[in-house]
């Protein structure tokens, strides 16, 4: 009777003890579905360049007389900083019954962009500024996950925000009034496309491109010499780091 008691005693064990191991790996698989998706907080920066030449155009003031001109502006390479506060969906489970994977994500963005205003062209005047355009935008943001369900996925979006842009008075370089203080402000638009890449349950690098809407900007003087800069755009390209919480 001892030994049959014996035998089921180790039976029972055997039987927790292989219940156990099982219920660690699904036990983790839940916590990993759990971590998927939520509020998540990131930063990230890099290199800046134009898109094209934006036209410059207005009137030069010469005694009574109000000259029009059209010129061009040369942008150089500038650097833009972003932070972002989003959500991430949870998304539903995979067919083999894993971890559960996000489709879509919202988010808030402040965008800081510097780009060097290289060269300035206007009929007969050509000069170098080597000043600097100054924006300051705050988007929303939608994105979608294109593909990818391990490690690296692969998402692709836009936003519309607000967007306030400046230029300095260059008119010590070149007395001009079609160099003075630019200001501008309005809707900006932005595509967006993103790689991630999970190191950890919570933490992600990522590698992004995005092109962003720069507004149109007038002079600050405004009367006869009243100059205006054309709205263009700006391409990002981005390394950063996003948090989960």
């Amino acid at each position: 009777m001892t030994k049959t008691m014996q035998r089921i005693s180790a039976h029972r064990v055997l039987t927790f003890l292989a219940g156990a191991t099982l219920a660690v790996p699904a036990a983790q698989a839940q916590t990993d579905s759990a971590a998927e998706g939520g509020f998540y907080f990131g930063i990230s920066g890099g290199l800046a360049q134009p898109l094209g030449e934006p036209v410059v155009s207005g009137t030069l003031a010469a005694g009574t007389s109000a000259i029009p001109f059209t010129g061009t502006v040369d942008y150089g390479s500038g650097w833009n900083a972003r932070a972002t506060i989003g959500f991430a969906e949870r998304g539903s489970s995979s067919s083999g019954g894993g971890q559960s994977t996000s489709d879509f994500r919202i988010e808030a963005e402040y965008v800081a962009l510097r780009l060097r205003r290289a060269g300035f062209t206007a009929g007969a005047l050509s000069t170098q500024p080597g000043d600097n355009l100054s924006l300051n935008a705050g988007l929303a943001n939608a994105q979608v996950r294109l593909v990818g369900k391990g490690a690296v996925r692969l998402w692709a979006g836009g936003g519309v925000g607000y967007a306030q842009a400046k230029l300095p008075d260059a008119q010590k370089g070149v007395a001009c009034s079609c160099l003075g203080p630019m200001k501008g402000s309005g809707i900006t638009y932005q595509g967006k496309i993103t790689t991630d890449f999970r190191l950890a349950r919570n933490v992600q690098i990522f590698a992004e491109w995005a092109a962003l809407r720069v507004p149109a900007m007038n002079s600050t003087s405004g009367g006869k010499s009243g100059v205006a800069y054309q709205p263009h755009w700006t391409a990002t390209a981005n390394g950063g780091v996003r948090l989960n919480f």
